[in-house]
């Protein structure tokens, strides 16, 4: 990742208005964690392409992954404005929504989402999660949320992403879990943990969930 960085450093000393060196170099520089410095990068792309949608998700992918939901929804806003078909503006600000617990928004962008593209599937995980886990009780349905994990599992087996389909699997024994349906929900939850990459990058959290359901007690978001 530093050479990758040093390497789109060089690049824009060589073409300093050149977007898509900040925008790469900022996408390498949060993953570093280096924040102030991508946020630099995503200030420079807003200022030099300020009607590009791209320059504003960019940007509030940065805010979002820095703890900043709130600045992350403006600059998400704004990126809906200039491309309002876009379904990952949508989602990114859904997510967004979530992390300050406005259910009910986050909800209406990830529904505009999957209007805009059924095959979104990070919508259709979120989408399931709110409705099997939302601590607000009148948001949850687990009939719709085992249906929303369902429709994820079948769009990931049949994409490029298929790596995924573990995330939908850990949504689906979430939605089992709400809808009392606790048998499912660790056999779900056991078939994501054997994932590798779900075991890796999420699998505390896996074992958690399957601890709850095991015990017959559905998730939580925030508790």
């Amino acid at each position: 990742m530093d050479k990758a960085i040093e390497d789109l450093s060089q690049a824009i000393k060589v073409n300093p208005n050149q977007t898509d060196s900040y925008h790469h170099r900022a996408i390498c520089l949060m993953a570093t964690r280096r924040l102030a410095e991508a946020l630099r990068d995503g200030d420079t792309l807003v200022k030099l392409k300020p009607t590009d949608p791209e320059s504003f998700a960019t940007r509030g992918a940065i805010h979002s992954f820095g703890g900043q939901p709130k600045k992350a929804i403006l600059d998400f806003s704004e990126a809906i404005r200039l491309d309002p078909r876009s379904p990952s503006h949508h989602t990114s600000r859904g997510s967004a929504y979530g992390s300050i617990a406005d259910w009910e928004l986050a909800l209406q962008d990830y529904n505009a989402a999957l209007k805009l593209d059924g095959n979104f599937w990070v919508a259709w995980i979120n989408r399931s999660s709110i409705r099997s886990a939302c601590p607000d009780a009148k948001l949850r349905d687990g009939k719709k949320a085992i249906e929303d994990a369902q429709q994820a599992i079948k769009v990931l087996k049949n994409s490029p992403m298929k790596v995924m389909v573990s995330q939908a699997e850990a949504a689906l024994a979430s939605a089992y879990a709400e809808a009392g349906q606790f048998d499912e929900a660790v056999k779900w939850q056991q078939k994501a943990l054997e994932n590798p990459f779900y075991k890796n990058s999420l699998g505390g959290l896996g074992q958690q969930n399957l601890k709850l359901y095991e015990a017959k007690k559905p998730r939580r978001i925030g508790q």
